[in-house]
């Protein structure tokens, strides 16, 4: 994500106040305060400490290798948040546990992220919707995903925002800048193996917007992506090349 999904920006979030499931925004905006908090950051600074005492830093574990048995050190004032994949990882957990149990059909969903494998009921692939950009307490789905096997997770900046001086400020935050973002990519739906996978790299879209968000699907066979964004006050979509075969929109 080159360094975009940062779960390290916890003191971050709790500052722009979207930590709290009532969102409650600074009475003023201190620039001098982000880079103080923006400093504390740094999801290198966390190291992993493994079997005897071998110590790895984070950037060389490979989880696709890990084999469990040891736990993560951290320095005093770095604080971790792993909301962002929370849900994805819980759904995967689920999945595992019923491929152990010989399931041959399901769909696992958390929060609105999904996990499948197989048919439904009637014997179709499952079918996932996409939620409209839209912020109401009416769903209104703007696509609907056909799947038979993998992960799907959305990420999106129209439900989780405030208003302040005539400024939206939406709940994604740009490690890189210790501020919320600002661009015209408004919802990312991401096709992926595994559910963490495609929570974490959603958010990552989220970060990076449109441009980088088509470049990784290019240049990744294991990711596929669905866009809504806007151009000019009109709501524009993208699909992967994978994605289209998949998605239909409403």
């Amino acid at each position: 994500s080159e360094q975009t999904f940062d779960p390290s920006i916890n003191p971050l979030l709790s500052y722009w106040g979207f930590n709290k499931e009532l969102i409650e925004n600074p009475d003023t905006i201190d620039e001098i305060r982000i880079v103080e908090l923006l400093s504390l950051k740094g999801f290198d600074k966390l190291e992993f400490i493994y079997g005897e005492g071998i110590t790895y830093p984070i950037d060389q574990l490979q989880f696709s290798s890990y084999a469990g048995g040891g736990f993560l050190k951290k320095p005093k004032n770095l604080e971790v948040n792993f909301n962002a994949i929370a849900q994805g990882f819980s759904v995967d957990l689920i999945g595992e546990f019923l491929k152990i149990k010989g399931v041959k059909n399901y769909m696992v969903e958390v929060g609105g992220e999904a996990n499948v494998l197989g048919v439904n009921q009637d014997g179709n692939p499952w079918r996932l919707g996409v939620d409209k950009p839209i912020f109401n307490k009416e769903r209104e789905l703007q696509a609907v995903v056909n799947l038979a096997e993998g992960a799907l997770a959305t990420s999106g900046n129209y439900r989780k925002f405030y208003v302040k001086d005539g400024k939206k400020y939406a709940h994604t935050i740009n490690p890189k800048t210790g501020f919320p973002v600002e661009h015209n990519l408004l919802s990312a739906t991401v096709l992926a193996p595994s559910c963490w996978m495609a929570d974490g790299i959603a958010t990552a879209c989220m970060v990076n917007g449109v441009e980088w968000t088509k470049e990784l699907a290019d240049s990744n066979s294991d990711v596929e992506v669905f866009l809504i964004y806007d151009v000019d006050g009109t709501i524009t979509t993208y699909s992967s090349i994978g994605m289209k075969e998949l998605i239909k929109e409403i």
